[in-house]
């Protein structure tokens, strides 16, 4: 049975403690999940919650189809639907991670990627006013570079800064970004400095939880097998001037020897990146456009196709590695990527305190 990444029952005291502390009453408590004489004994469903639009505290906005049923696994508990107003054609789903209630809603509207992800985030800020904090969560482009982000791999965006005039390359002098890069909300800032501390006391808590907590949800729901499950998927970085033969194929016919060499890890956890995120409404299937970005403003990754993104300043985006932005770029990662970038939404919320996120009356 799929664990929730918090204690079903939370103590009183739990808004008071660290996120260490909070991490670590999670660690001991998947250690004792099946102890017990009425361990195997199966439970009775209870009938889902049915709250109100005014108790949803935080907003996640799906960047698809895809990253919508990611983030939909990682519930710990599912709520009934509301009615919406008319007019409001929109699709929500509603449930809870760790004592906090969040509403589902995706960027990717009938198969059409949404012309502005800031209109839609304020659409969802109006329909639920207790929102007090939004995330923009699913799967990006790596950019290789100085740090070694690999497929798979979840970059947190610290900042995100918009990249324009793409639709023209290669003329590259049409090619720019917008002149200020926009940080998280304070708040979220603050959750970011949580889990940079949890990494520097154990570099490989977190990338754990996120390891099994992917696990979970295949065994949760066979039918998501594929979104918890990378052993049969293969990390090829080429190097940019060298193409994809066949257009549309899988890389089995590439040539290996054009593998740009990278150390070996590990382990296959994920690992965990903060750092600038680029956003354009193009989307980039091109080595040396992606190159030619990196110079101009480096990023971790580039997620595209959104519209004017780089408006949204509301949220908090996590992104994970379905491909390197290049002609090899195919949607093998796609469903695992997505899983690990909603995971690690999951920890992040699992370590904040519920009172930052309790409805507070105007």
């Amino acid at each position: 049975m799929f664990a929730p990444l918090l204690p079903p029952l939370l103590p009183p005291y739990w808004g008071c403690l660290s996120g260490f502390a909070r991490l670590v009453i999670y660690a001991n408590s998947q250690n004792d999940e099946g102890r017990g004489s009425d361990a195997n004994e199966p439970s009775a469903p209870s009938p889902p919650k049915q709250l109100t639009r005014e108790d949803y505290t935080v907003g996640w906005l799906a960047m698809s189809y895809i990253d919508q049923a990611a983030a939909i696994a990682m519930l710990d508990e599912t709520h009934s639907q509301l009615e919406m107003d008319p007019g409001n054609i929109r699709n929500y789903r509603y449930g809870e991670i760790g004592g906090h209630n969040i509403v589902i809603t995706s960027l990717d509207w009938e198969g059409c990627k949404a012309t502005n992800a800031a209109s839609i985030a304020d659409d969802v800020y109006h329909t639920f006013p207790s929102l007090r904090m939004m995330f923009m969560v699913g799967v990006a482009s790596g950019v290789p570079g100085d740090v070694d982000v690999r497929l798979g791999d979840v970059v947190v965006g610290t900042s995100v800064i918009e990249y324009v005039g793409l639709s023209a390359y290669p003329d590259e002098d049409s090619i720019g970004i917008t002149g200020v890069s926009v940080i998280p909300p304070m708040l979220l800032r603050w959750g970011i400095q949580e889990m940079e501390a949890l990494d520097e006391m154990d570099p490989h808590q977190v990338p754990s939880i996120i390891r099994r907590t992917v696990h979970e949800i295949g065994q949760k729901n066979p039918h998501i097998q594929q979104y918890s499950c990378r052993d049969s998927l293969q990390d090829l970085l080429f190097e940019s001037t060298y193409k994809h033969t066949k257009p549309g194929k899988a890389c089995d016919e590439c040539d290996r020897s054009h593998l740009v060499e990278r150390t070996p890890r590990e382990d296959d956890c994920p690992v965990i990146h903060y750092g600038r995120i680029g956003t354009s409404s193009t989307i980039v299937e091109n080595a040396g456009l992606r190159d030619k970005l990196a110079q101009l403003k480096p990023a971790l990754c580039l997620e595209s196709g959104n519209g004017r993104a780089i408006d949204f300043f509301k949220a908090l985006m996590v992104c994970s590695i379905g491909d390197y932005a290049d002609s090899h770029k195919n949607p093998e990662w796609e469903q695992y990527a997505a899983a690990t970038a909603a995971a690690y939404t999951k920890v992040y919320l699992g370590q904040l305190p519920l009172s930052l996120t309790k409805t507070i009356e105007s």
